[in-house]
């Protein structure tokens, strides 16, 4: 991915970094998770993100997300090793890069068009578990007035120890609405 972006830096003119903006975002998602154990001890939940990304190019952006989210409670755990675990919680933070493959050179909007981003980092499940975390993400977004909105398709993986009693990663996917703040617009907007 860093590869491709590099490759599509060579092909935008290069701008003063002064002219790259900061992004705003926001994010309601609807979470499922894929993963057995996961599915059989919990529903499909709800998350919310907050998000900052700085464009770096046309074709690349930075960006920091804090994501805090729930899944409903689903049937008790069939093995008597397990107590019933109820609402399954998260929160995340993580480092994300941002791809857009398709720029355009005579748009200044950063937070339109195809999307492909890559993120890592840190998540607390339940009370007090904190695990590493890696995110992938598409998405599409349009030019709605003063923002952008994009409907994005991420999955998740929260990385399980080996030592702890239930030793399978957590994988969900989510479905969002990215809502986008501080995007540029050519003046013909």
């Amino acid at each position: 991915m860093i590869a491709a972006a590099c490759a599509f830096s060579l092909a935008a003119p290069p701008r003063a970094a002064a002219d790259e903006i900061w992004l705003l975002q926001i994010e309601p998602e609807v979470v499922v998770p894929l993963s057995e154990p996961q599915r059989s001890w919990f529903g499909p939940g709800l998350a919310g993100s907050l998000s900052v990304f700085r464009s770096l190019h046309p074709a690349f952006l930075l960006g920091a997300r804090v994501r805090g989210g729930f899944l409903f409670d689903g049937p008790a755990p069939d093995q008597e090793e397990f107590v019933d675990p109820g609402l399954g919680t998260f929160s995340t933070l993580t480092l994300a890069l941002r791809l857009r493959p398709f720029f355009r050179t005579d748009d200044p909007s950063r937070g339109t068009g195809l999307f492909l981003e890559a993120g890592a980092g840190g998540t607390i499940t339940g009370a007090t578990h904190i695990r590493a975390v890696m995110d992938i993400g598409i998405g599409y977004g349009f030019k709605l007035g003063k923002i952008d909105l994009a409907p994005v398709v991420r999955y998740l993986q929260v990385f399980q120890p080996n030592d702890l009693l239930e030793p399978h990663d957590a994988r969900m996917i989510s479905i969002g609405l990215e809502l986008t703040f501080l995007d540029a617009r050519s003046i013909d907007d």
